[in-house]
């Protein structure tokens, strides 16, 4: 008589990988995007909502990589530690993943292009551009309590449109009536319905009660240096804005006035050397 044996595979998380979509805040669009470990021959398991599952690693550093028509290559570093008894604890890695011009806007959407060159009318990739929001009247938010210097949590209120892990903003005080920006923060985690926020750094100063948080959009330019800056949905019919240029060493300003479900078309801006 042949003995029969039951054999139960289990397998164990070992990194799970949650991309965004940096314009819509949610799942990148399109369902091209190719994401694996360098150095690994592993392939992820999909899920639902932008969700990929590493499974049964050994310890070690990695580096995820995420190849997409619709958006910037990106590349992050992950840190696989000891397995937990627990095989179902597994903290998330959120990549956000920033629009090319190939990038499916939809019509009616607030957009800024550019062409991105050198001092020789070479293409610049690769460039990084932060569109940062001035006016108190485009804040996103408001602090509901104080926060204090190194805190790395914000209670927030009167939410104004979407929020989502990867966003920046600038702090705004309320208190004084110049628009002077007094830090900026990164959310790492939305918490109790949106009323909380985890920081990826600390604040590097407090903040008082009002503090407004103004929505930076950023953006990369593609190898042919082209750059696609979307803005989300806001209830003003027109904004200003600063472009901050990051090329090399150098960081260049430029003022720029949106109107509100229109293109603005910068043309070819030259990059010094």
């Amino acid at each position: 008589m042949t003995e029969l044996r039951k054999v139960v595979w289990q397998t164990r998380c070992s990194i799970v990988v949650q991309l965004i979509d940096a314009y819509t805040g949610g799942t990148p669009v399109g369902n091209d995007a190719v994401i694996y470990l360098e150095g690994s021959r592993q392939r992820p398991i999909q899920k639902d909502q932008g969700t990929y599952v590493f499974t049964d690693l050994p310890t070690g550093t990695y580096n995820i990589t995420i190849q997409s028509e619709y958006y910037m290559p990106a590349r992050k570093e992950v840190i696989v530690e000891q397995h937990s008894e627990n095989k179902n604890a597994y903290s998330v890695t959120h990549i956000v993943l920033f629009p090319t011009p190939a990038y499916p806007v939809h019509q009616g959407a607030t957009i800024l292009r550019a062409m991105l060159r050198d001092s020789n009318g070479a293409p610049l990739s690769g460039v990084l551009v932060r569109a940062m929001m001035r006016s108190r009247e485009a804040s996103i938010a408001r602090l509901s309590r104080d926060a204090t210097k190194a805190s790395d949590q914000l209670f927030i209120s009167q939410v104004q449109g979407v929020i989502a892990v990867g966003d920046q903003y600038t702090l705004q005080s309320s208190i004084q009536e110049s628009e002077v920006t007094q830090g900026e923060c990164q959310i790492a985690q939305i918490m109790e319905a949106q009323k909380k926020i985890k920081l990826v750094n600390p604040l590097t100063k407090a903040m008082e009660k009002g503090t407004y948080l103004l929505p930076i959009v950023q953006a990369y330019s593609d190898s042919r240096g082209e750059l696609l800056v979307i803005f989300r949905s806001t209830r003003l019919r027109e904004f200003e804005a600063t472009l901050r240029i990051s090329y090399l060493d150098q960081s260049i300003g430029k003022e720029v006035r949106i109107l509100t479900g229109d293109v603005h078309q910068l043309g070819a801006i030259t990059l010094p050397k």
